[in-house]
């Protein structure tokens, strides 16, 4: 049984959230935006339902991983014991019910695909990611359900609204989750960087030929050189700082990823929306790391 816990801060409770990061569900949910004119009620509730789901999943990360975080990450809350885990086990528990309400809030047919997002966020959790790839693929369903459940009305469902950039934003993702499953093993960074610097160009290029839009190409470009010069800075490092710190940089540039995505779906004021979710992004970070 878990010893009692301390009086515990607002910034640690936060930082089990990995607050800063919950922006970047919004820049998901602009892209749907873009693609078809969600509307506001629908979109609001979207977000409430995606960011709580992050927010419950980053919790409930911390939860499953205590072991893993004991040799790894002893500086985070529960294995340095500003918060004990059964505590962090009902609080993710809270925000992940409340993610299912908003969801079942949205009506038929979305309800169905918020109830898949929050299934697919308790299977990442508890049952799929100690295997690399479907714990992989599990994370990227979360959030190319983010995006379909946005445009998931039954124009969806009729065909008439295209799947292409959720399908675009479960493939970054699966990418970036199949990059932080390298972070535990000896050796060097700099075999792991070189390979996804390439798998990351080689996709963004693709993507870019295959849409065509001179504007998201340049920011599709930008982000996959930012990666490989990140890459390349961490060549040297051992395995788990350096791969940590490449996993760091691909969450922060889902920003570009989907601002390039909004580009392409002709969605400019959606884009430059996108773009300034990173001023929200830079002072949550900066003030979780105050404490």
């Amino acid at each position: 049984m878990d010893a009692p816990a301390p009086r515990v801060s607002l910034r640690t409770w936060l930082s089990l959230t990995r607050l800063p990061l919950v922006f970047t569900v919004l820049g998901n949910l602009l892209v749907a935006h873009a693609v078809w004119p969600v509307p506001a009620q629908t979109l609001l509730l979207c977000a409430v339902c995606g960011c709580l789901a992050y927010l419950g999943g980053m919790v409930l990360n911390d939860v499953a991983d205590a072991g893993r975080d004991a040799r790894l990450h002893p500086e985070r809350p529960i294995p340095s014991g500003r918060i004990t885990r059964s505590g962090a086990g009902r609080f993710g528990g809270l925000l992940i019910g409340t993610a299912l309400l908003a969801g079942l809030a949205l009506g038929w047919p979305r309800m169905l695909l918020a109830g898949g997002l929050v299934a697919c966020v308790l299977l990442y959790n508890f049952a799929f990611k100690g295997f690399r790839l479907p714990g992989a693929l599990m994370m990227a369903a979360c959030r190319g359900l983010v995006v379909l459940m946005a445009l998931g009305g039954l124009e969806l469902w009729r065909g008439e609204v295209p799947w292409w950039p959720a399908a675009a934003v479960f493939g970054y993702t699966l990418l970036l989750t199949l990059l932080s499953t390298f972070e535990e093993g000896e050796g060097r960074a700099g075999p792991v960087g070189l390979v996804f610097s390439l798998l990351l160009l080689l996709g963004l290029g693709g993507l870019a030929v295959w849409q065509a839009d001179a504007l998201a190409s340049v920011v599709w470009g930008l982000l996959g050189l930012s990666f490989a010069a990140e890459a390349w800075r961490q060549r040297n490092a051992p395995r788990p700082k350096g791969v940590g710190l490449m996993v760091r940089h691909l969450l922060f540039a889902f920003v570009g990823f989907d601002a390039g995505l909004a580009l392409a779906c002709g969605g400019q004021w959606q884009a430059l929306a996108i773009l300034a979710l990173l001023v929200p992004i830079f002072v949550s970070r900066w003030w979780m790391r105050r404490g």
